[in-house]
């Protein structure tokens, strides 16, 4: 997790003082470095949480010659591939994934974002122009707005951009933007497209244990320790047990009341699997002291969202001791209609109930 601010002003003007304030309000996001670089019209800033090229991949990076500069947040799971390509025709400066991002804007201008298989949101100019950047699901946050003066600025979070933009709206998922030919929408997955046709296709247990473990061990991509939030359920049970098919140790981490039956349940799972298990117990006093904080980074009082966040709080703070990147069964209860007020759907999407094993995948 790290952030990103920028700045496109309507003309060169003198620097602007408040990308520095924006920028300090997203400490939290990256902790191992900072940077901030004008270049044209155009302020980047960076907040980096180290994950790849610890040592070298100081943001904002560039080209060979300097005439690009690039913030990003995120990983590109494609890079390895990407980098050995470009590399014929490019002289790479870091081993960060990020960097391929720029040499690949210098092949292919705004349609490289057709060639990035990742999650990330990103801001890249000349001083000039500007290409604005979001993954096809939006994993990655991205918010912008304009100031009283006209100038454009996109940000990770909202709180960045308080006191600086009148209004500000979410940068749409799957979608680009420079201001010669505005917003595009560059990604739309076929569920979220009404012109296809809905395809109902089935798929066997092995093809889907096939398709997560690739999904796993593509966010494997680290210089840094990685774990695993493990509750004890199916999902990140399952992730677990991939993990250690290629990880020779799997940190888990898992919250909970006393008495909670996920506790327990991790518990057992990280027996089952192996994992070098690490919990946190919480009483309800502590939980509401919470509440505060969890509201500021969550940056919404939706009570769905606010009650799921305060665990995932407590998770993250354990987690953080130990490792900097984890991995979550987050996800499949909406994919697979695992949440009670879906069960109606759950014959006509999966077909048939899906019983896994975690013993059998097990390390």
């Amino acid at each position: 997790m790290c952030g990103i601010v920028c700045q496109l002003s309507p003309s060169a003007a003198r620097p602007d003082a408040r990308i520095e304030l924006a920028a300090q309000r997203l400490a939290h996001r990256g902790p191992d470095d900072a940077g901030l670089e004008r270049i044209g019209r155009a302020s980047l800033a960076h907040r980096r949480l180290a994950i790849l090229d610890v040592a070298g991949g100081h943001q904002p990076l560039g080209n060979e010659d300097g005439s690009l500069r690039l913030v990003c947040n995120g990983e590109i799971y494609s890079h390895p591939e990407l980098r050995s390509r470009l590399a014929r025709r490019h002289a790479f400066q870091t081993r960060s994934d990020s960097e391929v991002i720029v040499h690949l804007y210098e092949e292919r201008g705004r349609a490289c974002v057709h060639e990035l298989d990742g999650m990330f949101a990103f801001a890249l100019s000349d001083g000039e122009d500007l290409l604005a950047a979001r993954d096809a699901l939006g994993i990655k946050p991205l918010y912008w707005g304009r100031d009283a003066a006209g100038a454009l600025w996109l940000a990770s979070e909202l709180k960045a951009l308080h006191g600086i933009c009148a209004e500000l709206s979410e940068f749409p998922p799957g979608s680009s933007y420079s201001p010669g030919s505005g917003l595009e929408r560059w990604s739309r997955p076929a569920w979220d497209d009404a012109a296809r046709p809905r395809e109902r296709r089935e798929i066997s247990d092995g093809a889907l244990i096939a398709a997560l473990e690739r999904a796993v061990v593509k966010r494997l991509m680290s210089d840094v320790p990685v774990g695993v939030f493990l509750s004890g359920g199916l999902d990140s049970s399952l992730v677990a047990a991939l993990m250690g098919r290629h990880l020779e140790r799997v940190p888990s981490f898992a919250v909970g009341f006393e008495s909670s039956s996920d506790i327990e349940a991790a518990r057992q799972a990280a027996r089952a699997l192996g994992t070098e298990h690490h919990e946190r117990v919480y009483d309800l006093d502590e939980l509401v002291a919470a509440v505060g904080a969890v509201v500021y980074h969550l940056e919404s009082y939706d009570p769905a969202l606010v009650r799921n966040a305060l665990p995932c709080y407590f998770v993250a703070e354990l987690a953080s001791r130990h490792v900097k990147v984890v991995l979550t069964g987050e996800g499949a209860d909406e994919l697979f209609a695992g949440y009670r007020y879906l069960g109606s759907l759950r014959t006509s999407l999966i077909g048939k109930s899906l019983t896994l094993s975690v013993r059998t995948i097990a390390p």
